[in-house]
């Protein structure tokens, strides 16, 4: 005991030594360079926080501000802070920065503030948006070199990780590309940006971009397996993660033989984690998990697939126990198993799954429609901000005889507009009060036909899941024929509904993306392992109103349908070639094929396609001109109707 005594007083005796000693060089130093070098190093921890507010003493005795605030963010990062302590340091940072006009300063000044409210649940997400929009238009407008001292990477992944979470993907990524350009130290912060970037491009699917910032990540954390703060296992993560991100994008794009070995690369290092208290390496590894299973489930390697989604709710079950945030996180794992499910042919299960998912995508989209709300609301009054900053920062340029000439110009304008204003006030009232009106009318509408367009989309998708329970119930195959065929013209449908909820736009369709989505859906249902049929669309991108979508999309899907039924009988292998371009306010669409070609005898042409009678309907519908030429080199089916916006 007297042992343990002697050591415990010995350390102590040593720990303040120590401390004294740097307290004491500290003192001797002369310049403000010297003196941040000094603190930027580990004296800080060394020091203590009770050593820090000494020095925080001494730099007011001598009154060097500036290396007097790069202490205070440095006590701000180092030490857990009570509230008291918090705001006594914060204040500090502000007062400092407002007194020597420190724009920089005051900047990161804003940007702890806010990080510490937002984190004490002292301010809403919404608000937290807004003062991030000030602090990085503020950013913008000053020299990178004057935050050198306070970790930009940090500052700008914070920002851009704000904007990322409520849904700004344009100006999450305007500042992560900020960060990732002029970044001088790449640490951990490095990675998570680039992390972000790809996110971004992914959503937006543009796969090609995703893969090269996947790529950037994994090279990175391959070769740098010391990264500042990040422990070996995280680094192996990293690694994985990406390679497996990698052969995602590349199997999206087509690149199979990339796919492959990245995939080969990111199980490897996507080691099964035996800590089970470990939480962020169980997270870690349930991410992990689902890009791999995705790609086993499009690969048909349903036994592997199942081992992992195991795995996978094994974890979940371990990660919810623990009591984290994952209300959003298992969404890709439902979706999984949804997948899963209908590759086995267990339906019932399939759609348990699909209710779980479309509950979960319900509440994402509800929290995003109010985000887009308040974005809109959140951006206009920063750029109002940003305006009256500017002003005042071109006032402070002008001389004083210049800006007491712009001030009485002002007060004579403001003076005469006021005059003015009494005497069409009671007007603007009675002309505000409408315009509010109308505008939440118009706000409340909009809503609504969104959610309309939504829940017809969700009826139509119940509708082909009823159909798909009656296929399984019959053996005659014409009969599943017909249905299948029900199903196609159901999700033609239903994915004109699917685009006018999602997009901004309530009385179009952007026709080049619907297109592509739709021939892709029909050419999954169609595919069939003993053909080989290579498909091309060239579409114009271009606005086509909801009406006129419905029609086509009918009409694409029975031509397309046709070609597979009858254009390749006894062929393995074969084109089909869809256009579709805006000239002159006429849409031309045409879907040709290099098939064994018919006889364009009407009744001839009528018996080998059964949706003939629905294609010419379809074609009155729009006013189209419907034009058929067909032999032993192929048949193209082509429909020429008036553009209408």
């Amino acid at each position: 005991m007297r042992l343990k005594l002697l050591c415990l007083f010995i350390l102590i005796f040593n720990s303040t030594f120590a401390q004294s000693n740097l307290i004491d060089s500290f003192v001797k130093l002369n310049t403000t360079g010297e003196r941040i070098k000094f603190l930027s190093n580990d004296n800080v921890t060394n020091l203590g926080k009770n050593g820090c507010y000494v020095l925080k003493t001494e730099l007011q005795k001598i009154g060097d501000d500036k290396a007097l605030f790069f202490l205070c963010v440095r006590i701000n990062d180092f030490f857990i802070l009570d509230a008291k302590e918090l705001k006594i340091n914060t204040d500090l940072m502000f007062d400092i920065s407002k007194r020597n006009n420190f724009n920089a300063e005051l900047l990161v000044a804003n940007f702890k503030s806010t990080i510490n409210l937002y984190g004490g649940n002292q301010i809403s997400e919404q608000e937290a948006y807004y003062r991030y929009l000030n602090i990085f238009e503020g950013i913008k407008n000053t020299d990178l070199n004057c935050f050198t001292n306070y970790g930009l990477e940090g500052i700008l992944y914070e920002i851009g990780r704000n904007f990322y979470e409520v849904g700004d993907y344009e100006k999450a990524l305007e500042c992560l590309l900020l960060q990732e350009k002029k970044a001088k130290i790449r640490n951990i912060f490095y990675i998570l940006s680039l992390n972000l970037i790809e996110s971004i491009y992914a959503k937006q699917k543009q796969y090609n971009l995703s893969m090269i910032y996947a790529y950037k990540i994994y090279k990175f954390s391959s070769n740098n397996k010391n990264i500042s703060n990040l422990q070996i296992w995280q680094s192996n993560f990293w690694s994985g993660f990406s390679a497996l991100n990698i052969a995602k994008y590349a199997q999206n794009l087509g690149k199979h033989k990339i796919c492959s070995h990245y995939l080969s690369i990111g199980e490897k290092l996507s080691i099964k984690n035996t800590d089970l208290k470990n939480i962020p390496m169980l997270v870690s590894e349930f991410d992990a998990l689902q890009t791999i299973i995705q790609i086993k489930l499009s690969n048909k390697q349903l036994p592997e697939a199942e081992k992992l989604l195991n795995r996978s709710l094994y974890l979940t079950n371990i990660i919810v126990k623990e009591g984290s945030n994952i209300h959003f996180k298992p969404l890709e794992f439902y979706k999984n198993n949804v997948s899963f499910y209908e590759s086995k042919g267990n339906f019932s299960e399939a759609y348990k799954y699909l209710k779980t998912v479309n509950q979960i995508e319900d509440s994402l989209n509800i929290r995003n429609d109010k985000r887009k709300l308040w974005q809109s609301e959140m951006k206009v009054k920063s750029e109002v901000f940003n305006e009256k900053l500017k002003t005042i920062q071109d006032d402070n340029a002008l001389g004083t005889n210049t800006r007491n000439a712009i001030i009485l110009s002002l007060f004579v304008l403001l003076a005469i507009a006021f005059i003015v204003y009494q005497k069409i006030k009671k007007d603007n009232k009675v002309i505000e009060k409408q315009k509010n009106l109308l505008e939440q009318s118009l706000l409340e509408k909009e809503v609504l036909l969104k959610e309309l367009h939504h829940r017809v989309k969700n009826n139509l998708q119940i509708i082909s899941g009823l159909f798909e329970k009656q296929i399984n119930k019959t053996d005659d195959p014409k009969v599943k024929q017909l249905i299948k065929e029900a199903q196609d013209r159901i999700f033609s449908i239903a994915l004109v509904h699917q685009n006018l909820h999602q997009s901004e736009l309530l009385n179009g369709v952007q026709f080049n993306n619907y297109l592509n989505l739709l021939v892709k859906n029909i050419v999954d249902t169609n595919n069939l392992e003993e053909k080989s049929l290579e498909i091309i669309t060239k579409v114009d991108d271009f606005i086509m109103n909801f009406d006129h979508a419905i029609s086509v999309a009918l009409i694409v899907n029975e031509l397309i349908t046709n070609c597979y039924k009858h254009a390749f009988v006894n062929r393995s292998e074969g084109k089909i070639e869809i256009n579709c371009s805006l000239q002159e306010q006429k849409v031309y669409l045409s879907v040709c094929d290099n098939g064994i070609g018919f006889s364009t005898n009407e009744g001839d042409y009528a018996n080998k396609t059964l949706g003939m009678g629905l294609l010419k309907g379809l074609a009155r519908q729009i006013k189209g001109i419907v034009n058929i030429t067909s032999n032993e080199k192929g048949t193209c089916v082509q429909i020429i109707f008036d553009f209408k916006n």
